[in-house]
């Protein structure tokens, strides 16, 4: 009988080792898509990946989320000088008062959110409800994050 229980346990601290690494370390996943309809048949909208409002127009999308506590990241282009329509809950907000987004990616640029410090390109800033847009009307650049639960 003690047999048994030793190893009982010692299979519930192995599987323990194998499940605790990742739920510390969250389980992150990024996908690329050329279009919007793309990302819709792919499901990357009604998984919640990708915000409802971004414009059919939208090209180049790339997106990063994290599994555990929902952080997401996005970035796609519109055609330069397009506007770009929000949510009418969206208030805008300076490159100071956005939090910097919850992920690293090689394809985010360092430069958004700017921090107040001088950059060559220009964007807006928004927060809607818990997510935060950078939109230059320059090049068309559009970034998106919500930092998660």
């Amino acid at each position: 009988m003690k047999e048994f229980t030793f190893l009982r346990a010692w299979a519930a601290c192995l599987a323990s080792l194998a499940v605790f690494p990742l739920v510390a370390c969250g389980e992150a996943a990024e996908a690329r898509y050329a279009t919007v309809a793309e990302a819709a048949a792919a499901g990357a909208f009604s998984h919640g990946w990708l915000p409802v409002w971004i414009p059919a127009e939208a090209t180049a999308i790339r997106e990063a989320h994290d599994v555990a506590n929902q952080a997401v990241m996005v970035r796609f282009q519109i055609p330069k000088g397009a506007a770009l329509r929000l949510l009418p809950e969206c208030e805008a907000r300076s490159g100071r008062e956005v939090p910097p987004p919850p992920l690293r990616r090689s394809w985010w640029p360092d430069d958004v959110p700017h921090g107040g410090w001088n950059t060559p390109r220009s964007f807006s800033y928004k927060q809607c409800v818990k997510q935060f847009v950078a939109h230059s009307s320059d090049s068309g650049e559009v970034f998106v994050w919500s930092l998660g639960s």
